[in-house]
């Protein structure tokens, strides 16, 4: 059966990167790998340890002497666990180990966090009943998490009162089904409430209405990307520009999702374009620049950047994150993608310089930590390596790169 303590930052790791990082094909084949390992044990001794009988089963704390556990018991500590993921914070915390059993017994649960996906919150409801026998099965548990939705998203009555009346959503809800600006603006108060699914019902209709209308073609290309529904986002984006054919800010948008979808062919199209159209933006590559200030160009050029660094087009790449470091020597994008390039260009003092810089700028960041790590990893500075991949570990614990290239 599931032995919390041994496995947990395992799990821990792999749900925050699902959810990170969403519910692509390869993601989904580390879960359910990792899903079957917590399956495969046959071990029916370690389910409790001191404090995790907030994961356990509530038939087995009833009566821990005589109770076999089984396959459902894991699964409650499952969905314990996913609250648990949801949340950043242990269940039950600050409650005593007695008051902590009675609460699992009688059948208190922790209450859901503000934003979690609601197909979430309810694949862990499932999982934690009180009756073994209505809990889901692990190919169930599976197939949901397979399926799940970011959208729409978990509010408190209270909560969402307070932003029903701060946008004044109320007054929306009128019964007027053909009216393209009121079904827009209900759009709108839908996404600003973070309930993108039904934002896109109303600016749907909207667009049936008035399907030329620049204005809800953006918005809605925008939820579709916060959906990660980039190929639905690409065609609003295409849609728009044939109206509005030299938008830089649509271009700069469709350039990215290109990128999120690996069409970098694409995506260095509209870069190209972009700087087509303004060429000298407001700033000169030979002149000064005020660092307060995010220059569009310096912006184009590392996203150009990071196309070719994609396309293994290093010198490239090289070039436009120079270029954008001329107009903007502290970037912590630009700076963070020239160490990359020079490392995969073998060029590892560069990088250090580059990833030494950055780590002045922001100091305690776990990405940048992780990257100078491999950076001296290829050095063969292996003590560094390790002081800087631990550093970031510290910092995130769901880091998964920095956990694999420290061999945990």
């Amino acid at each position: 059966m599931l032995a919390i303590p041994g496995n947990l930052n395992n799990l821990k790791t792999a749900f925050k990167y699902y959810f990170l990082y969403g519910t692509n094909n390869r993601t989904r084949i580390i879960l359910n790998k990792i899903l079957a390992v917590f399956w495969l044990s046959e071990n029916d001794t370690k389910s409790v340890h001191g404090g995790t009988c907030a994961f356990s089963d509530p038939e087995y704390l009833k009566n821990q002497f005589s109770y076999k556990r089984h396959k459902n018991s894991d699964t409650y500590s499952l969905g314990v666990l996913f609250w648990d993921l949801s949340s950043g914070v242990p269940p039950y915390k600050n409650i005593e180990l007695a008051d902590i059993v009675q609460k699992v017994i009688s059948g208190e649960r922790e209450t859901p966090i503000d934003g979690i996906p609601i197909d979430f919150m309810k694949l862990y409801h499932d999982a934690w009943n009180n009756d073994p026998n209505l809990r889901p099965n692990i190919a169930e548990i599976r197939h949901k998490l397979n399926n799940i939705q970011i959208a729409p998203v978990y509010h408190s009555n209270q909560n969402i009162n307070a932003d029903v009346s701060s946008i004044g959503l109320a007054e929306l809800l009128e019964d007027n089904s053909n009216d393209a600006v009121l079904l827009r603006n209900r759009g709108i108060a839908y996404n600003k409430l973070g309930r993108y699914d039904e934002a896109l019902v109303y600016l749907t209709n909207s667009l049936k209405i008035e399907p030329e209308n620049t204005f809800v073609l953006k918005i809605r290309a925008g939820v579709y990307m916060l959906l990660c529904r980039f190929e639905e986002a690409i065609a609003d984006f295409n849609h728009f520009l044939k109206i509005i054919p030299n938008d830089a800010e649509v271009l700069g948008f469709r350039d990215a999702a290109y990128r999120m979808i690996g069409r970098y062919d694409e995506a260095l199209a509209d870069s190209n374009r972009l700087l087509a159209i303004n060429p000298d933006d407001a700033v000169s590559l030979s002149g000064s620049y005020d660092e307060s200030q995010e220059s569009p160009l310096e912006l184009t050029l590392r996203c150009r950047g990071s196309t070719y660094y994609e396309m293994g087009r290093y010198e490239e790449s090289l070039s436009d994150f120079n270029k954008a470091l001329k107009i903007r020597p502290n970037s912590e994008f630009a700076l963070l993608g020239r160490g990359k390039t020079y490392r995969k260009m073998n060029r590892y003092e560069e990088s250090l310089v580059d990833l030494n810089k950055l780590l002045e700028i922001k100091p305690n960041d776990s990405f940048s930590l992780q990257e100078r790590g491999i950076t001296y990893r290829m050095m063969k500075k292996y003590e560094e390596s390790l002081d800087d991949l631990h550093e970031s570990l510290k910092i995130n614990q769901y880091n998964s790169f920095a956990l694999g290239e420290c061999g945990a």
